[in-house]
């Protein structure tokens, strides 16, 4: 089982809610009833109401992500769990940088400018994505040139290549672009999005199982092409 890590770094609730609002506004259905792992700044903040607010959204919070001494208190107190993932390695997740023109702090989630008005490296990872890891290339393309294993994740503001097996989640146009695309070696995927619209296992035709191909996205619907090696 994987989960994914919602990374809370404001501690107004104000702003939490807009960001939130924000981001789930892309793909609804996509984040209904998802469990999260909550990291927390290091400050104490109100955690039951937090909880109540990640709920009004349908987002269930299960648990804090290696928790301070007093948030671990705050946690039972709020019916959350804890998970200490240090000892056997962190999950791999995107931490958004501070903007240098903005005194406010930052919102858990943050809205880029478009890739097409900014200079953005594509990002290259060559080891294995392993189960319980989280990559993003925000803003830009991510290649994976090894294998991506069942429970990891993979999202992009672009496209996403994968040169090994696809057997975890990939999303692509994760911040809305349409024009985005999934080019898989070997497609053994769990689950697949761009923009917002996804299929899951169970929803995929058997004919492309293990086959290299394409992926793109018609109106609300999204296309899977078999791709000649």
């Amino acid at each position: 089982m994987t989960l994914t890590v919602l990374e809370i770094s404001s501690l107004s609730l104000d702003v939490i809610e807009q960001a939130l609002a924000a981001h789930i506004k892309k793909s609804p259905d996509f984040f209904r009833n998802m469990p999260v792992l909550l990291s927390l700044p290091q400050a104490q903040m109100d955690l039951p109401a937090l909880v109540a607010l990640l709920r009004t959204h349908e987002l269930v919070p299960v648990a804090l992500s290696n928790p301070t001494a007093e948030q671990v208190s705050a946690a039972s107190a709020a019916g959350l769990g804890v998970i200490n993932s240090k000892g056997g390695g962190d999950p791999v997740t995107a931490k958004p940088s501070p903007s240098p023109s903005s005194s406010q702090e930052p919102p858990p989630v943050r809205r880029e400018t478009p890739p097409s008005q900014q200079q953005v490296a594509t990002k290259f990872i060559t080891s294995p994505v392993r189960s319980g890891q989280q990559i993003y290339a925000r803003g830009g393309d991510l290649i994976v040139t090894s294998a991506v294993s069942e429970g990891a994740e993979i999202i992009a503001d672009g496209h996403i290549h994968v040169y090994g097996p696809l057997r975890g989640r990939a999303l692509a146009g994760a911040s809305g672009n349409g024009n985005a695309r999934i080019f898989c070696r070997r497609f053994e995927a769990e689950l697949v999005a761009i923009a917002g619209c996804y299929k899951v296992a169970e929803d995929m035709q058997e004919s492309v199982r293990t086959k290299a191909v394409q992926i793109s996205l018609s109106g609300d619907n999204l296309l899977m092409e078999l791709q000649e090696h």
